[in-house]
């Protein structure tokens, strides 16, 4: 996630079944801020909601963008930062 110009958040993630490495779901867009530490995207697959959950950020709800990604899975869960700058 990063912070675009207009204020809203861009988002690119890619999510692969930790069993098998087999690729998953695929997004990348814009997402508006709803609030300290959420963000949600309202569309095709959606909505994505994103929080902010201590060092982690959570995706609470099934999402994958059918348009982007086939459909395959979800990227319901937790995740961690990783290539911090």
């Amino acid at each position: 996630m990063t912070q675009g110009a207009s204020g809203r958040l861009n988002v690119e993630l890619d999510v692969a079944d930790q069993a098998n490495g087999s690729w998953v779901c695929s997004f990348a867009g814009e997402v508006e801020q709803a609030g300290p530490g959420e963000a949600r995207y309202e569309g095709e697959g959606g909505p994505l909601v994103i929080r902010l959950d201590g060092a982690a950020l959570n995706i609470p709800t099934p999402f994958c963008d059918a348009s982007t990604s086939g459909g395959f899975g979800s990227a319901q869960g937790h995740y961690f930062q990783v290539n911090a700058e």
